[in-house]
């Protein structure tokens, strides 16, 4: 019985923009402590035709994708869904409707070691996926060993923003040191905590007036109101880096077709790149 090889492909993204800042700050300078965040992304066509043909002819596409990621010094969980539809009909009156899909879901758990000393960990990923005219639901489980880390910096690219725009308003004056950088953005990572804590109609208040405490200011009202601005109402995409190389076994336990159990191996490389230098917003995203 052959294995199944499964690759997983390397993804590298590269974004760079600098401004002139007394202290070059980039998110590599961002020290995760716990974070999380999802990405979701929806695409639609739909095309209707009628008038002089037997009948109303159309055809339609969708497909969704969705990641979401929680992250702590010893542990990564990932949630990831892909998906797409379709369906269409002629325009001749013995045409009949088709429909397609495909969809697959995972959920991937991987345990550091030791992350005081060394990124290695062990992981788990466990599969489940449904097409058209399947015998089977596609079910898969795979266990195995890593190393490298992925780093959500996301919450020290806010920083860079907002810092950015208070300075260019006279709101914030004097250079910002690194550790400063990284005070806020701890608490820009934290808005969660907030909102469970102060409600989500209150939190924002508390939240955006510890950023200013960080920062050794007193906001005031255009700096509030500023700060909430970037951190709620301007859209800054998801930034990360790092790289993952990984590899594991396991077993097909169930398959479209309806065939029986297949070992499989898998091997991935992951490399993220999304450099942010004092970043020229606002960021689009990519």
């Amino acid at each position: 019985m052959k294995p199944v090889i499964t690759v997983v492909s390397a993804a590298v993204g590269v974004l760079l923009s600098s401004v002139t800042h007394a202290e070059e700050i980039t998110m590599f300078d961002y020290e995760e402590a716990t974070s999380a965040y999802q990405d979701a992304y929806l695409n639609a066509q739909f095309d209707l035709q009628s008038g002089n043909q037997d009948q109303t002819s159309f055809s339609t596409d969708a497909s969704a994708n969705y990641d979401q990621v929680f992250s702590s010094a010893d542990r990564n969980t990932r949630i990831n869904f892909v998906g797409d539809t379709s369906m269409s009909r002629g325009s001749n009156s013995d045409d009949t409707t088709k429909k397609n899909y495909q969809a697959l879901a995972s959920l991937t758990n991987d345990m550091y070691f030791n992350p005081t000393r060394n990124n290695a960990f062990w992981y788990s990923k466990a599969e489940i996926g449904a097409q058209t005219d399947m015998v089977d639901p596609f079910t898969k489980l795979t266990v195995g060993l890593g190393y490298g880390r992925v780093v959500n910096a996301t919450p020290m690219a806010k920083t860079i923003r907002v810092v950015q725009e208070l300075q260019e308003r006279g709101l914030l004056t004097g250079s910002v040191s690194r550790s400063t950088y990284q005070d806020v953005a701890n608490i820009i990572a934290r808005e969660p905590e907030y909102r469970s804590h102060y409600g989500s109609a209150d939190y924002a208040e508390y939240w955006v007036e510890d950023i200013g405490k960080a920062l050794g200011v007193t906001l005031g009202a255009r700096g509030a109101i500023k700060s909430y601005d970037v951190l709620v109402n301007e859209r800054i995409s998801t930034r990360k880096y790092g790289w993952l190389v990984r590899a594991g076994v396991g077993a097909v336990l169930t398959n479209y077709d309806g065939s029986d159990t297949k070992p499989a191996l898998e091997l991935g490389l992951s490399i993220i790149i999304q450099s942010v230098i004092n970043c020229n917003f606002p960021m689009k995203q990519f």
